[in-house]
């Protein structure tokens, strides 16, 4: 588990049917560790660089499926999917099979018992081994998953890695990443204009040496920047489905939170309209949960005092009862 990867836990998902069933051929962001307990399964599986082809008839307006009935291609509605090198995958109970991100999947499982797992992992844009030196004792057989914090409880974070994972995957081998290289990258996606990659190349360039380093590259507050370039993306594609998610998520918050981006947050006036508050402050303040709210507060808060100034605004209590 060392190299980052226990960072990186997005979710883990259990799967079960009395079998027969058939998902639609689609794709997911994460890496995908899927683990079949009992019964059977068949994957038919198309590289992600394939997308112009697989994309190109019946691709659902969400960006997220296709139309296409796997069982049965009918080659005149979807033309370019002949042209589509495939793999296929049978699983047994007892197989685990890795299907690696953003690459097109269909699954078919066979019972009388369907049972499966699997573990959404958010992409590494490379293998950190500092913290492997502490892995010398043997690992243990299991750990409880309650370990682990996921990431799909901090929506912020998961956007943020998948986001830089969306820019600069095509670049994981450069010491130094220059315009052009990062525009070639962003050509295999086709969905970030030029533009928009020179404006955040700029927002990146901490020493204005027109060059990108790993440490400029993890030292950006991206979403900030991502915010502020606002960059034209389809709603319809996986990375603009992400920045559209990150621009309600920034709206909606009327407190700032431990990876909060919305730094024009000032507290709540009298008489002035609030925005809607998320559902765990709404919980935090059906509770009364004052101390709960401070901790989340005390990143963006410079002294004690003025985390008792912005809980009581928020609370509209007494800052000596905080």
């Amino acid at each position: 588990m060392c190299g980052g990867w226990a960072e990186q836990i997005e979710d883990a998902i259990v799967w079960m049917s009395a079998g027969g069933t058939q998902s639609v051929l689609h794709s997911d962001g994460m890496e995908n560790i899927n683990c079949l307990l009992d019964g059977g399964k068949q994957l038919v599986m198309m590289d992600k660089r394939e997308k112009q082809l697989v994309e190109a008839e019946g691709w659902s307006d969400d960006g997220t499926y296709s139309h296409v009935d796997v069982n049965a291609v009918d080659l005149h509605r979807f033309p370019s999917l002949g042209r589509v090198p495939w793999w296929s995958a049978n699983m047994e109970a007892g197989d685990c099979l890795y299907i690696p991100p953003r690459w097109y999947h269909a699954v078919k499982s066979s019972g009388p018992r369907n049972l499966a797992a699997n573990l959404w992992f958010v992409p590494l844009l490379f293998f950190n081994t500092s913290d492997c030196a502490r892995w010398k004792e043997p690992l243990q057989d299991y750990a409880p998953l309650s370990n682990y914090r996921f990431l799909v409880a901090d929506r912020v974070k998961y956007i943020t890695a998948m986001f830089r994972v969306d820019l600069f995957e095509g670049c994981r081998d450069f010491e130094k990443i220059t315009f052009d290289d990062l525009l070639e990258a962003q050509k295999r996606n086709q969905e970030l204009k030029s533009t928009d990659v020179m404006k955040l190349m700029e927002g990146m360039d901490a020493n204005g040496d027109q060059s990108l380093t790993w440490s400029e590259i993890f030292a950006v507050d991206l979403p900030a920047l991502l915010l502020e370039i606002r960059p034209s993306l389809d709603n319809g594609s996986f990375v603009g489905g992400l920045l559209e998610e990150l621009r309600e998520l920034v709206t909606a918050r009327s407190v700032p939170r431990r990876v909060a981006m919305d730094r024009s947050f000032r507290p709540p006036q009298e008489g002035t309209p609030q925005r809607p508050m998320p559902p765990e402050v709404q919980k935090m303040m059906r509770e009364g949960d004052a101390k709960k709210l401070a901790e989340l507060l005390k990143d963006e808060a410079k002294n004690e005092d003025e985390i008792k100034k912005l809980v009581g605004d928020v609370f509209q209590a007494p800052r000596d009862e905080l």
